[in-house]
């Protein structure tokens, strides 16, 4: 007994991790949205279609309050017509949302352009820079951007986002 009431002290603290508890967010993605405006379609639909080689890619990036990226996503799909959902965690606090989406050949050969915009120094927010690789690509040109800032609570932590159009060579 005298063994046990002296292997405890008063001056032994107690150490408390403080977890920091993160939520669930959910982001779905409508990149129609990109090429709702234009209008020169020959037929109904023709832009929303994109050549079986080609894959439409949606880029997710998402930054902090600092403008440091926290997590990023990347998905392809075959049309514009499909929605993109992805799920990530977040502490509570203030995001800037970053959504891009561009049409690339994933399997392309020396003979064929992978893709025709280029994204770079994604780490910071203000750094972040796309740029055009210098081809023409017409309807595969297409770029999309979107930018939202959410806020990431408790609860209710889903976000629609629709892509805006940015830039084409036609």
């Amino acid at each position: 007994v005298a063994i046990a009431f002296t292997s405890c002290t008063s001056s032994e603290e107690i150490e408390i991790n403080d977890t920091i508890s993160k939520y669930q967010a959910i982001f779905k993605i409508n990149p129609a949205t990109v090429v709702e405006p234009f209008t020169w379609q020959a037929k109904p639909g023709e832009l929303t279609t994109i050549d079986t080689s080609m894959k439409l890619r949606i880029r997710s990036l998402i930054y902090d309050n600092n403008g440091d990226i926290v997590t990023a996503d990347t998905s392809f799909v075959s049309n514009y017509t499909t929605y993109v959902n992805f799920t990530t965690e977040l502490e509570r606090g203030t995001y800037t949302v970053i959504v891009i989406s561009d049409i690339v050949q994933p399997n392309a050969d020396k003979n064929h352009v992978p893709e025709y915009w280029y994204l770079s120094n994604c780490d910071k927010l203000s750094q972040t820079k796309i740029s055009h690789a210098g081809y023409i690509g017409y309807e595969d040109e297409i770029l999309g951007i979107s930018s939202h800032t959410i806020s990431v609570s408790e609860s209710n932590n889903e976000y629609k986002i629709d892509i805006k159009p940015a830039g084409a060579v036609i």
